[in-house]
């Protein structure tokens, strides 16, 4: 019977040291395997620990760089336009040499006018007839004394000889100043009533003045031609006889002006 009892208490002895071990043991490894595995999370996310729970502010700095990527595009296609069609850049250059600030006075200021006229007026007796238009651009220096100095001249067709002097003339009729001037012009052969002939045409226009910067601008352009009109009065007027006397100016066609420049070899 005591060697039962014996037997029994060691052998509760040996579990309980047995249960103890196995706890202890298990215990030792869960706290290194869990110490090991945070570890080896630190040293693959080192970052992912400092990350803010808080989110970010915007400072405007992403704009910034998304214009700046945009305006640098941009520039980029521009060059390559001009790289590859360079006369553009020209072009745009001598645009803005041609933008000229409007004079103060006609005396020595520059204009180019751009004309469309016919060589005779038209006839209303020959509805068959057409006269065809003339086109054609002039820049003319007004001189300080009254001459009219051709600066460049774009002949379609007309042949302009010699530009007469200019003058300020007030109408009594508007209460409104005019500019104007002549030139001889030859038209071409084909024209079926002037053929080779030289004619003198009168043009006349508009001086305006801006009331702010006192600036001119020429405006509604008239081109005439002095015709005998002795005919209508059968060469008779009154007991006088007036045939190669009597004329008028008759209504052949129409010029727009700008102001221009010298070139920068005759300035």
């Amino acid at each position: 019977m005591r060697s039962i009892q014996l037997h029994l208490t060691c052998f509760a002895l040996f579990n309980s040291v047995t249960s103890n071990s196995v706890v202890q043991a298990f215990l030792s490894f869960h706290s290194n395997h869990h110490h090991h595995h945070h570890q080896n999370q630190l040293q693959r996310s080192p970052v992912s620990s400092l990350h803010s729970t808080e989110p970010k502010k915007d400072d405007g700095s992403s704009d910034l760089l998304e214009k700046a990527k945009k305006l640098r595009e941009e520039a980029e296609q521009l060059e390559q336009k001009l790289r590859e069609n360079p006369q553009a850049s020209r072009n745009a250059a001598v645009e803005n040499y041609n933008t000229v600030t409007r004079p103060t006075k006609l005396e020595e200021s520059v204009w180019t006018f751009s004309y469309r006229f016919s060589s005779q007026p038209k006839d209303e007796e020959a509805e068959d007839l057409i006269l065809p238009n003339y086109s054609g651009k002039i820049t003319v220096r007004l001189t300080d004394d009254g001459y009219s100095e051709v600066v460049s001249n774009e002949e379609n067709q007309l042949r302009i000889g010699k530009v007469w002097g200019w003058d300020e003339d007030y109408s009594q009729e508007d209460q409104q100043k005019y500019l104007l001037f002549s030139m001889d012009v030859q038209f071409p052969k084909t024209d079926p009533l002037m053929a080779e002939r030289i004619e003198r045409c009168y043009f006349q226009c508009r001086i305006d003045r801006d009331p702010v910067d006192n600036s001119i601008s020429l405006n509604e352009g008239t081109v005439t031609v002095k015709k005998d009109v002795s005919n209508m009065t059968k060469g008779m007027w009154g007991i006088f006889q007036v045939s190669g006397i009597l004329t008028q100016f008759r209504y052949v066609g129409d010029f727009s002006s700008k102001p221009s420049s010298l070139p920068e070899d005759s300035s």
